[in-house]
């Protein structure tokens, strides 16, 4: 499958996924969510709605360009599934870096304890990190 024809049916699958997201805030929301007092106008919904498409279609043209999508279905579940995950991954925040036993943690080396290609050079080690 080319890599429009996959961007193609990822724009479908995050449309149809998008249109359940809009179903369900409309019957929360007694109506569209941006006609309330209170909440943004039409625009910043607008302006999601793109982004999450365009997420979807970008990364689905990213692996279909290195042949990883191969079917129509795949391709339209990877756009309704890939601002989902976007947005789980985000809510997830900075991973912390486990130390690594031996080494002193970081801004505790003095020179020549290793670290940089200078302290390398003056007989120390280097880390990997």
């Amino acid at each position: 499958m080319g890599v429009g024809i996959a961007c193609l049916w990822a724009l479908l699958g995050a449309a149809l996924m998008e249109s359940t997201q809009l179903l369900m805030a409309t019957g929360v929301a007694c109506g569209f969510p941006w006609k309330h007092d209170g909440r943004p106008a039409t625009g910043p919904y607008a302006a999601a709605l793109g982004f999450r498409l365009g997420t979807a279609v970008g990364l689905v043209a990213l692996l279909a360009a290195v042949h990883h999508v191969q079917t129509p279905v795949f391709a339209s579940g990877l756009g309704a599934f890939a601002p989902i995950a976007l947005i789980r991954l985000a809510r997830l925040g900075p991973v912390p870096v486990p130390a690594v036993p031996g080494l002193p943690p970081r801004g505790e080396r003095r020179p020549g304890e290793g670290g940089t290609a200078a302290d390398a050079r003056r007989g120390g080690t280097v880390d990997a990190r």
